[in-house]
C-alpha cells in the first residue's frame, strides 16, 4: 500500500490551510526521512532557528521516541509523522503544561470526529479508535538561547498503514478502520484546531476550570473506565478512573479513595 502513496505535498497543504483558517499559514518544512522530527526541531528551538508554531515533519521517520524512551518505526509515507515548536504563552504556570498533550490530542480527536472517525482520547497522550492506538504524542520543553521557552509536540498519525505493518496488535490506522484521509488536508485541519485550541485555553481563565475539565473530559476514553495503572517504581494499581485535576493528572478510585497520577502507563480494562 505505501508504494502507491504519494509524499507529502507542500502546495495541497497550503491549498488545504487556506480552506481551514484565516490565520497566516505556519511556516512548514518536509523531509523524505529523519531520525525524529521531534529532535530535529528541539535543537532548531534551542537555537531559536525555530518560528512559533513551524511546523517540522517528514515522510518516514526512522527512530521515532514515544514515552518511556520507546522507539518505533513505520514504512515511508503511511503515517502523518511531524512536530510543531508552541511558544509557552506568558500566562501559562508550569503545571499548566500538563494539559498541552491533552489539548493536542483533543485538536486530533476533533479534526477525526469532523470526517465521521470514532475517536476518543486515552489519557495521557493517546488517540485511539474502538480501544486500539491510532495517534501518539510526545511534548517536550525547550529552552532556548534568549530563555524563550518552546513545547515541541510530536505527533504521529496512522494513516495508511495496512494491517500487517502495524506496529503492535493494539494498533489500527485509517486505512485499517475504513477511512480515506490526505495527510496534508488532516495536518491542516489538526493544526487549525491545536491553535484555537491553545489561544483559548491559555489566554482567559479557561485551562483549569472545572467546565475546562469538564470538556476535556468528555471526549476522553479513560474517563469511567477500569484501568491498570503502571507507576515508575511502584507495584501497577488497579483503578478506576473517575475525572482530570486541575492540572490535567488522572484522578483515579483505588480501594484507600481518590489519588491523582501525573506519570505513568494507564491501560485501559478490556470492555466486555
Amino acid at each position: 500500500m505505501h508504494d502507491s502513496v504519494s509524499p507529502f505535498d507542500l502546495n495541497l497543504f497550503s491549498d488545504a490551510w487556506t480552506r481551514e483558517s484565516q490565520l497566516p499559514q505556519p511556516d512548514i518544512t518536509w523531509t523524505e526521512n529523519t531520525g525524529s522530527t521531534n529532535d530535529d526541531l528541539a535543537a532548531a528551538a534551542e537555537s531559536g532557528s525555530a518560528a512559533p508554531f513551524s511546523i517540522l515533519g517528514t515522510d518516514h521517520q526512522q527512530a521515532g521516541r514515544g514515552r518511556l524512551a520507546r522507539t518505533w518505526t513505520t514504512p515511508p509515507r503511511t503515517c502523518l509523522t511531524f512536530s510543531i515548536a508552541v511558544p509557552v504563552p506568558p500566562t501559562a504556570a508550569a503545571d499548566d503544561l500538563g494539559w498541552i498533550p491533552l489539548i493536542t490530542g483533543r485538536a486530533v480527536v476533533d479534526a477525526l470526529r469532523a470526517e465521521g472517525v470514532p475517536a476518543e482520547l486515552k489519557w495521557p497522550n493517546d488517540v485511539l479508535i474502538r480501544d486500539r492506538k491510532l495517534v501518539g504524542i510526545l511534548t517536550r520543553i525547550v529552552i532556548g538561547a534568549d530563555g524563550a521557552k518552546t513545547v515541541v509536540i510530536g505527533t504521529g498519525i496512522n494513516v495508511h498503514l495496512a494491517q500487517e505493518d502495524l506496529p503492535v496488535e493494539t494498533a489500527t490506522s485509517l486505512l485499517v478502520e475504513g477511512f480515506d484521509f490526505s495527510r496534508e488536508v488532516l495536518l491542516a485541519a489538526v493544526v487549525r484546531r491545536l491553535r484555537e485550541a491553545l489561544d483559548s485555553a491559555f489566554s482567559r481563565p479557561a485551562v483549569g476550570t472545572a467546565e475546562f475539565c469538564a470538556d476535556m473530559s468528555d471526549s476522553m476514553a479513560t474517563i469511567g473506565r477500569d484501568v491498570r495503572v503502571e507507576l515508575p517504581g511502584q507495584e501497577p494499581l488497579t483503578a478506576r478512573a473517575v475525572g482530570l485535576d486541575a492540572h490535567g493528572g488522572l484522578v483515579i478510585e483505588t480501594s484507600e479513595g481518590l489519588q491523582t497520577v501525573t506519570a505513568g502507563d494507564v491501560v485501559h480494562a478490556r470492555l466486555v
